[in-house]
């Protein structure tokens, strides 16, 4: 037993209310001029508790409170980067994760706690822990690959800042339907700009038809980044449901009955998979061939919430050697 083991044991009721302090201060943190009500429902927390603890921290001098909401003051950002380890040690959840990884057969399974079905905290956890990949692993010559989504966004934009000019980032979709702050071009950009290093952009439309899928390709703007994808080192990926896909991305009559259907389940890197990973529809843009993705020595998929768990149920059969990063809520799902 080690000291984070004992403190659950006979201190959990003061763990949960360290962590509903310490998930309100990094709420506001990444939430300029939060309002309590808007602290209370993101949290899923009671006004009078998140009311109760937002006094708190004021009176630590943490927060400061005006007419325009809450803010932090900079020693919060201090105590924040301690809290976000002691917290992942508190909370590990080593025996579901070996269950998972079992379960799933697939490389190793990360779990932090929350569920992004119902609080953004957890979102924000999976995203530190995608940092500490990225920080703990030795700098040097590297080409990190990465999808868009809203949880990839979370992970750039949480991303410490490490100088590194060897390291080059490229998206590995072109641009996605209506979607642009959480496209793979966007999360491309944003972690270059938080590693210091190079960062390339893949500005190709969706839903091409075969021959304009062709000239594109050959253009020296893309074929700079697609001449990148056999050298690929890590690629960073989200996991999406199809139903939700459906919204923006474009689709002409008869894929849109693909994704739409009772077999169509999960998304991953533009590949639309039924239950045993099998793919029912390719993507019509520029990126990573299934060849390609397997070539790739360290894949992480960082994906949460329990509505997501057929969706990674089908991306890891397609993909069986990746690390999924994942929360309590699908943990908890999968495991049932």
């Amino acid at each position: 037993m080690d000291i984070y083991s004992a403190q659950r044991l006979i201190g959990e009721d003061i763990i949960t209310v360290m962590y509903e302090r310490y998930t309100i201060l990094k709420f506001i943190s990444e939430n300029n001029s939060a309002g309590r009500r808007s602290i209370a429902d993101a949290l899923n927390l009671t006004e009078r508790t998140a009311r109760k603890h937002i006094d708190y921290l004021n009176d630590k001098n943490l927060i400061r409170i005006n007419k325009y909401g809450v803010t932090v003051l900079d020693e919060a950002y201090i105590v924040l980067d301690y809290l976000a380890d002691y917290f992942s040690r508190v909370f590990s959840f080593k025996e579901k994760e070996v269950a998972l990884k079992e379960l799933l057969d697939i490389n190793d399974v990360v779990i932090v706690r929350g569920n992004c079905d119902t609080d953004e905290v957890s979102i924000s956890n999976m995203a530190y822990e995608a940092d500490k990949i990225f920080t703990d692993t030795p700098l040097g010559s590297k080409i990190i690959g990465v999808s868009g989504g809203r949880t990839m966004k979370a992970v750039a934009d949480n991303l410490k800042s490490i100088i590194s000019s060897q390291i080059v980032v490229v998206p590995v979709r072109g641009a996605v339907g209506r979607s642009h702050t959480a496209s793979a071009n966007s999360v491309s950009t944003t972690i270059g700009m938080k590693l210091k290093c190079n960062a390339y952009s893949l500005n190709v439309p969706e839903n091409l038809s075969g021959d304009a899928l062709k000239v594109f390709s050959q253009h020296p703007d893309v074929q700079v980044v697609t001449s990148t994808y056999d050298k690929i080192d890590m690629l960073f990926f989200g996991i999406g449901r199809p139903d939700e896909l459906i919204e923006y991305r474009i689709f002409d009559e008869l894929e849109k009955g693909l994704v739409s259907s009772d077999n169509c389940i999960g998304e991953a890197l533009g590949y639309y998979l039924d239950i045993n990973g099998k793919v029912i529809l390719h993507p019509k843009s520029i990126g990573l061939s299934t060849d390609q993705i397997k070539r790739i020595p360290k894949k992480y998929a960082v994906a949460g919430g329990a509505s997501k768990k057929d969706a990674i149920k089908a991306v890891c059969s397609f993909a069986k050697d990746i690390v999924l990063i994942t929360d309590e809520g699908c943990a908890d799902a999968l495991l049932k």
